[in-house]
């Protein structure tokens, strides 16, 4: 190398010219060369990945989210290097529940030059591992908005009702019921109807299924409302107690079909199910010779009343006394 450097050193100085353009563009491909086969260092901060855990337990705790690596070799090879070829993960295929273990970081290359070598700057993180637990929560519709002028909402509606979530105990232990993103009812004449996400926001780290439910807003203008005051029934009580509501009656308020066509009042069935009650069970708990509980409303319109539709009731809930007979 030394030997060529001198001999371009002596054609630049000859007073020939064509031996001079000779030795300059010599020069200049040296340089290249010489560029091109500088040994170069770089350092990147990637995230690391959790693979092969098993899905009835969760990561609820870890000492680093992102790990440096440090790429050798030669520069115009790191230069044109893409780091999304290189992957941090731990492998927690025989992973067991337990806290702050410590586990081994590998690395995954892809496309990787033969030049360049790759060294961790650190070769494990502590981890904390836990049962992953379930349970179903209601949803909670958020409706925001005004609707136009004139016009009536309904009860809303959600389907499904139950979510499955899924996460860390203490977590999941704490929460009641989970809440949608907002939905919008803004100026609206007619039923609103959308997906609305769930919103997890105040509960990172959680699983939901599934993540989006049917919202239904029911909505009727003022002139095709109808108000009926309605008699609850009491429906699959148990013969060995008495059951008796504390509130019989209910408004019922339906909107109208939209033929104009009359809504006959007897064909809208009003009851409570107390099929779902314990009464053995609460009467023990409360220690005394009777219990309460509270119950849904529910009613339907049955025969033929085509497009009408019950908006809402009032109330919606009502407390059941139940008694040993």
């Amino acid at each position: 190398m030394k030997g060529i450097l001198i001999e371009i050193k002596r054609l630049i100085f000859s007073r020939e010219i064509v031996p001079k353009l000779v030795a300059i563009v010599l020069s200049v491909i040296l340089w290249a060369y010489i560029g091109s086969t500088k040994i170069g260092e770089v350092a990147f901060r990637i995230p690391v990945e959790f693979k092969n855990l098993s899905e009835d337990m969760i990561v609820t705790n870890h000492s680093i989210k992102h790990v440096t690596i440090k790429l050798a070799g030669k520069k115009e090879e790191l230069n044109n290097f893409n780091i999304k070829n290189v992957k941090a993960y731990v492998n927690l295929k025989k992973a067991k529940p337990g806290d702050n273990i410590k586990f081994p970081i590998n690395v995954a290359k892809e496309e990787l030059p033969e030049g360049i070598s790759i060294e961790l700057v650190r070769n494990n993180l502590n981890l904390t591992i836990e049962k992953r637990i379930f349970s179903p929560v209601r949803v909670v519709p958020v409706i925001s908005g005004e609707l136009k002028e004139g016009f009536i909402a309904g009860d809303v509606s959600v389907t499904p009702e139950l979510v499955n979530i899924s996460g860390q105990a203490e977590v999941i232990r704490k929460i009641k019921n989970l809440k949608t993103k907002l939905v919008s009812v803004e100026d609206a004449t007619r039923d609103v109807a959308v997906d609305a996400e769930i919103d997890t926001a105040d509960y990172p780290g959680i699983t939901v299924d599934p993540s989006v439910v049917s919202v239904i807003v029911p909505i009727a203008d003022t002139p095709s409302l109808r108000v009926f005051d309605r008699q609850i029934q009491v429906r699959k009580e148990n013969p060995r107690y008495t059951f008796e509501l504390e509130t019989s009656r209910i408004k019922v308020f339906v909107r109208a079909p939209r033929d104009g066509a009359a809504i006959n009042e007897d064909s809208i069935d009003v009851y409570v199910d107390c099929s779902v009650i314990n009464a053995e069970k609460l009467i023990k708990e409360t220690k005394k010779n009777y219990a309460l509980q509270e119950l849904p409303v529910k009613a339907v319109l049955s025969g033929r009343n085509q497009d009408a539709l019950i908006l809402k009731v009032i109330p919606k809930k009502v407390i059941m006394r139940i008694f040993r007979k």
